[in-house]
């Protein structure tokens, strides 16, 4: 293998490889991506390149991670999951064992002035709303069959990790 493509890391380790593509997003363009010569297969696609939880493709020594990977059914469209997929996915490319789980998810904006955090399952589902009383604030916690899965929590600063401790502790 030439060293057309090669980076080394953080620890001095060096990867060799034939190609690498790198891509911005959070909708799967297979168009664009996929350029690649007749001779070469595309991945199996779902709602995003399938992977394995080691993030391996239906392609042999091909890797996918970040916005554009579908692990376990599941795509995380955030910098911070992309960053932890694509640390992973180098361990994993590095010949470590990986079997990726991700963790409760949450996100965080501030629109404006006013702050929004969301913990837990994203689709909605029967739940409770209270607006705190003398401020621009509220608080939405969200359940299925008697268990708490998601707070949307508006107009405040909110510890996710509390959030998403009380989740997992269902």
């Amino acid at each position: 293998m030439s060293d057309a493509r090669k980076d080394t890391m953080q620890d001095e380790k060096i990867i060799r490889g034939s190609t690498r593509r790198q891509f911005i997003g959070n909708t799967l363009a297979t168009g664009a991506a996929f350029a690649l010569p007749a001779f070469i297969p595309a991945p199996a696609l779902g709602r995003g390149v399938v992977t394995d939880q080691a993030f391996r493709t239906s392609l042999p020594g091909v890797y996918a991670a970040g916005d554009c990977a579908e692990v376990a059914g599941r795509i995380e469209p955030l910098w911070y999951a992309a960053k932890r997929q694509g640390e992973a996915a180098a361990r994993a490319m590095l010949g470590e064992t990986v079997e990726y789980t991700p963790p409760t998810y949450y996100n965080s904006a501030k629109f404006f002035h006013l702050e929004w955090t969301g913990v837990g399952e994203t689709a909605a589902g029967p739940g409770r709303f209270r607006k705190l009383p003398g401020r621009e604030a509220s608080v939405r916690v969200i359940e299925r069959e008697g268990v708490v899965v998601s707070f949307s929590m508006l107009g405040s600063r909110w510890n996710h990790r509390v959030l998403a401790r009380w989740v997992e502790e269902r």
